[in-house]
């Protein structure tokens, strides 16, 4: 019996499921993991949150963030954005906050202030 080589013949019925399925995802505010189902929802102001880069989830319960030379801080009970520091220059590029936090309030955070970005 001989066998023919592999056809690439069923690749256009492959690639407009493929194409289509971007555009309809796009829309979904809900999508399924295994048993879970995420919901996925803008909670942020884009008014109030411009760049934001190293997210991180704080045990005060509030997600700091670096936004550009920022360092913001986002309580989701309160619903508020709080400006914790703004460097004169750089985008912050890394946050970790101290492993005994917020008993030991110490932020360690790493920003960009080269030429580019205007700095020396």
């Amino acid at each position: 019996m001989h066998r023919r080589p592999f056809s690439m013949q069923p690749v256009p019925y492959l690639v407009l499921p493929l194409l289509i399925a971007p555009s309809s995802l796009a829309a979904q505010l809900h999508y399924q993991l295994d048993s879970s189902i995420l919901a996925i929802e803008v909670v942020l102001d884009t008014n109030e949150v411009d760049l934001p880069w190293e997210i991180i989830w704080a045990p005060d319960d509030r997600l700091w963030m670096t936004d550009g030379p920022r360092i913001k801080a986002w309580d989701p009970t309160l619903d508020r954005i709080d400006t914790l520091i703004t460097m004169p220059r750089g985008n912050g590029l890394g946050l970790a906050l101290h492993p005994d936090f917020p008993v030991v309030p110490q932020v360690f955070a790493v920003f960009d202030t080269s030429v580019y970005y205007g700095g020396g």
